[in-house]
């Protein structure tokens, strides 16, 4: 026996099967850690097969609610009017908020998933929403040769489309 052993049985009166015990359990939670630190957890849901799940979409396929003061931006001559897409657009300010993704100065470009939301929106220029909707990456940019646009630093079209993809909004209190 060794010194634990003959302090446990002699001063402390505990029996020898329960010292045993006392080994045993000590081995058994030490082969728990050791395989527990070895297991990996596999995922089986992929992303393709189940798009609803949460956890598997990317930050342009879930749904996001961004809030901030609503910009009516004339068409000119600059990268964030090319992403827009040429003529006047809206830009949600939102006021140097930690979001997805900026794809104008102030905020994001709003983009509508139908005209009825468009039309409602010169209305409230100014005013402070909530939007619910998606994030839209930039996209690469056809263009007509002979027609002046934005380059890279390769001489290719710089992409365009980026914004936030409107499904519902609602008006705050100011």
């Amino acid at each position: 026996m060794d010194l634990v052993n003959q302090i446990l049985k002699n001063k402390y009166k505990i029996p020898y099967p329960f010292i045993n015990l006392r080994k045993g359990f000590t081995a058994f939670l030490s082969f728990l850690i050791v395989i527990q630190s070895g297991c990996v957890q596999i995922n089986l849901s992929n992303s393709e097969d189940f798009p609803s799940g949460s956890s598997s979409l990317g930050k342009y396929e879930k749904v996001h609610k961004i809030s901030g003061s609503i910009l009516l931006k004339p068409w000119s001559k600059t990268q964030e009017s090319w992403i827009a897409g040429g003529g006047e657009y809206f830009v949600l300010d939102v006021g140097g908020a930690d979001i997805v993704e900026y794809s104008a100065n102030e905020g994001v470009i709003i983009r509508f998933e139908n005209d009825v939301i468009e039309d409602r929106f010169k209305s409230l220029v100014g005013k402070k929403v909530e939007l619910i909707g998606n994030f839209i990456p930039n996209k690469p940019t056809k263009v007509d040769p002979f027609s002046q646009y934005p380059v890279d630093v390769h001489g290719d079209p710089l992409p365009s489309g980026a914004g936030f993809n409107v499904h519902s909004f609602r008006l705050l209190n100011n």
